[in-house]
Parts: C-alpha cells; sequence; structure tokens
C-alpha cells in the first residue's frame, strides 16, 4: 500500500493510470487508500473512516469536502477514492455529485481517471468500468 501512495503522489499521468487500475482490481488496497481519504477528508478517527470506506452514507458537508479532493493535484489515489464515494452518493443527489465531477473533467491529466469520471457521469459504477 504504501508503494502504492507514492507513486499516487508523484504526478505522472502514466503512473496516475497504473495507480488506478491497482486500486480497481486490488480490494485490500483499494480499502485502506478509501479509508485514509475518509479519515483525512472527513477527519474520522481511523476506526470510523473504515466503516464509512465501506458503506458511506454521506451527506451534503461530505459532498462538499469528496468535490475538493476529487480535484486535488497532489494525489491520484485520493482523487481516485474521492471519485469512488461520490459514485456511491450519486443515486442520492446526481445533480450534486456531477456538479462536483464537472470541474474535475476539465482538469484531470490521467486518461484512467478521465474514464472513471466520465464513467460515474454516465452513471456507472468507478469498479466496472
Amino acid at each position: 500500500m504504501n508503494s502504492v501512495g507514492i507513486l499516487a503522489k508523484v504526478g505522472a499521468p502514466d503512473l496516475d493510470n497504473q495507480v488506478i487500475e491497482l486500486l480497481r482490481r486490488d480490494e485490500e488496497s483499494r480499502h485502506l487508500y478509501l479509508t485514509a481519504v475518509a479519515s483525512r477528508v472527513f477527519v474520522l478517527p481511523w476506526e470510523q473512516a473504515q466503516r464509512t470506506a465501506s458503506a458511506p452514507a454521506l451527506d451534503a458537508t461530505h459532498l462538499q469536502a469528496l468535490a475538493s479532493e476529487v480535484t486535488n493535484p497532489y494525489d491520484s489515489g485520493a482523487r481516485w477514492c474521492s471519485l469512488s464515494l461520490l459514485a456511491q452518493c450519486r443515486p442520492a443527489d446526481p445533480a450534486a455529485v456531477d456538479a462536483a465531477l464537472l470541474p474535475a473533467l476539465k482538469r484531470e491529466p490521467s486518461r484512467e481517471m478521465l474514464r472513471s469520471i466520465a464513467g460515474v457521469l454516465a452513471g456507472l459504477e468507478p469498479l466496472k468500468l
């Protein structure tokens, strides 16, 4: 997991693509990264962040924090995890999630992240892309 986090922070689109591909297929790494993002972004204790990563029940305040994180230029893994959490919130408030994703779509350098954003905007799950 540490190496994924390091690669996610290099800022190279090709490495970002590899990080996202790994997070899609490796459940353990994905859950750890989701937990870390939830803990940091929502300022939660680790145990509560683990529960949030497993079954998010997010409100408008959480959506705002994720909207900011999905454009984090310093961590592609955090961007993808934020996108994944936003995707789980989309059925409850598609307009708010779409509004959060449109700025990210315009600035994202990673092909895999762009594909994930477009998929979520189309109503698809990031893990199924």
